[in-house]
């Protein structure tokens, strides 16, 4: 029970799609209808078959026999936490012999537990790898191992149950999956059709720090063993765009919005090493990277009105102009302030920021350099040996190019 101040806990994409697969198994097997299966949560242990192991009860929307072959539906609840697949009907048809039509996204994905063999297949809203470059076959269902192993232990325990030794076949869907992996990384990651089954212990906990620095990093690597030398971090969908049109030349998955985790994304690519960073972001931002901040939301600190106004008496701007720096709601404002009244001001103030903001950020990969940070493990063979060229564009609102400063790290000092 969650008190008023408190964030509710949810499942995860693989626990919905566990307690799916065992409850077509069950319906499968000629079992009764259920509303409610409890459900064993990754990473599954060697005790799985005694029924060892934190369980979670999860609600069961439908169930029902078609012929030879049971169907289990569950809806997912994230809980508190802002999840795109939040409220989506995960359902799972099971069948002892795979039908033709189960088949026709690509191949199946195997997994054998303790003799017990389960066959996944990606149906309509689930995602289908297309390209390398992350931990799963082209081909196969995108269904992560964690939640792959939980989904055949709940089939394969769910078949014990009845007697039954298997092999099974699931058919895993995702209703309205389609329309949501629009609104995730997958499309520029190679994943096809729809959404990709995560969750590596089950449950949710709305902790959306940790969601977007795991994506972060998922991304990233994704794009160090596709063999890009460069990346873009943006902050967001328009840093994103305009940096697109003038680096026409980059994969679409070399661009990575990093919402306000400046220094650890840098650190990480940093760590995977990118021979060229680059840093794409509006004023705002650009004020705070100057501030030197690592996180840079609202929530952290506030934009520093003081730096923004020192910096525009420095730049050539008037007493009345440095006063207005000091009342402004935002600093986004402040820049539009001062084209209104000097365009070389404001372009000055823009170049000073930026590179102060460069030199912030050299220091973050420097710093990642010199503790010896090396890349994960998985990417040990594009870790480059020299420190990259790092880029900053900074974009007017309409998302014109305002200014760009570029640096070769060559040493450490």
């Amino acid at each position: 029970m969650t008190t008023k101040n408190e964030l509710r806990e949810g499942f995860t994409s693989g626990t919905a799609v566990a307690a799916a697969a065992a409850v077509a198994v069950r319906m499968m097997l000629g079992g009764g209808e259920v509303r409610k299966w409890s459900v064993i949560l990754p990473p599954v242990k060697g005790d799985w078959r005694c029924g060892g192991g934190p369980r979670l009860d999860v609600p069961v929307e439908s169930c029902e026999r078609r012929g030879n072959t049971g169907v289990g539906a569950v809806r997912k609840d994230a809980g508190d936490d802002p999840d795109v697949t939040n409220g989506l009907l995960f359902s799972v048809t099971a069948s002892r012999e795979a039908p033709e039509e189960f088949g026709y996204r690509g191949k199946s994905a195997l997994e054998r537990l303790d003799g017990f063999s389960v066959f996944l297949y990606a149906g309509k809203g689930v995602g289908v790898v297309t390209l390398p470059g992350i931990a799963l076959e082209v081909g196969c269902p995108a269904i992560n191992m964690h939640p792959r192993s939980q989904i055949a232990a709940s089939a394969a325990l769910a078949a014990q149950a009845a007697g039954f030794d298997g092999p099974v076949h699931l058919l895993v869907e995702v209703c309205g999956g389609e329309e949501a992996a629009e609104k995730t990384m997958n499309p520029r990651l190679g994943i096809a059709g729809g959404i990709s089954i995560l969750g590596t212990r089950g449950i949710v906990r709305p902790y959306s720090h940790a969601a977007w620095k795991k994506a972060i990093l998922q991304s990233l690597e994704f794009c160090a063993r596709s063999g890009s030398d460069a990346v873009c971090l943006t902050t967001g969908r328009r840093s994103e765009e305009a940096a697109a049109g003038i680096c026409q030349q980059m994969p679409r998955h070399a661009f990575i919005q990093v919402a306000d985790f400046a220094a650890f994304s840098v650190k990480q690519a940093a760590r995977l090493g990118f021979s060229r960073i680059i840093w794409a972001c509006f004023f705002g931002k650009l004020l705070k990277l100057a501030q030197g901040l690592k996180n840079t939301h609202a929530d952290k600190a506030a934009a520093d009105l003081e730096l923004l106004a020192k910096t525009c008496a420095l730049c050539g701007g008037s007493a009345k102009d440095v006063k207005h720096m000091l009342t402004l709601p935002m600093a986004s404002g402040g820049l539009d302030y001062i084209r209104s009244r000097s365009g070389a001001t404001a372009a000055r103030v823009i170049a000073s920021l930026a590179d102060t903001a460069l030199e912030n950020i050299s220091a973050w990969v420097k710093s990642t350099r010199r503790a010896g940070g090396g890349p994960s493990a998985e990417c040990t063979a594009v870790n480059a040996p020299k420190l990259p060229e790092l880029v900053l564009h900074v974009f007017h609102l309409d998302g014109s190019l305002a200014h760009t400063v570029a640096r070769k790290l060559s040493h450490l000092d």
